[in-house]
């Protein structure tokens, strides 16, 4: 009898030991997984503006043309500055130009919704993706946008900051890879600069 009851005791340690490993492990496993997403999120969020990165919203932009989703649909790419952003930081600190990029970013995202995908591009620079949609009704969008972000005011101290973008716009060409409309949105952003800023071209 003894010698059962010391069978049956090493087999309850046996599955206890079992049980307490395989649950250690599904433990370890989901706090890889959890730890994996986080670095992968992490690695396409830029950290100030929770927007897309560059490198996540150019991965973005050839999934969709590679999936052949874009056949189906048009559509647009705009580059958008903050105007005299540099002054900004130089005038009033760091600080303060973050704040001045995270309320741009916040409406840029909120305006972006439903239209299609925003990401920061680097610096003050966000890129825009709009779809189903030609140059001529995201010239119009482009418009409100620039208008909305105007009445953007930054409180520091006493001193009220206010916002105004330039932004440049093309159509995607699908003969082309998606760095030629990138560029001449670019482009078209510098001439944007270059003749009074605050608009759209």
């Amino acid at each position: 009898a003894m010698q059962w009851l010391g069978i049956i005791l090493n087999m309850t340690l046996v599955t206890v030991l079992i049980l307490m490993f395989s649950y250690d492990t599904q433990h370890m496993e989901k706090k890889l997984i959890d730890y994996n997403e986080k670095i992968r999120k992490m690695a396409s969020v830029d950290p100030l503006t929770g927007l897309k990165n560059r490198r996540s919203m150019l991965e973005a932009m050839e999934s969709f043309i590679k999936n052949g989703e874009i056949e189906k649909q048009q559509f647009s790419i705009a580059i958008g500055d903050i105007d005299f952003f540099k002054k900004v930081n130089d005038t009033y600190g760091h600080d303060v130009g973050d704040e001045v990029l995270i309320a741009v970013a916040g409406h840029l995202q909120q305006y972006m919704n439903d239209k299609g995908l925003v990401s920061r591009w680097g610096g003050e620079e966000f890129l825009l993706l709009f779809w189903g949609m030609n140059g001529d009704n995201v010239f119009v969008e482009l418009e409100k946008i620039r208008s909305k972000l105007e009445n953007i005011k930054v409180k520091h101290g006493e001193h009220v900051i206010s916002v105004t973008m330039t932004f440049g716009m093309d159509e995607y060409d699908p003969s082309q890879p998606i760095e030629y409309t990138i560029s001449s949105a670019d482009k078209k952003l510098y001439i944007g600069k270059k003749t009074g800023r605050n608009k759209v071209v």
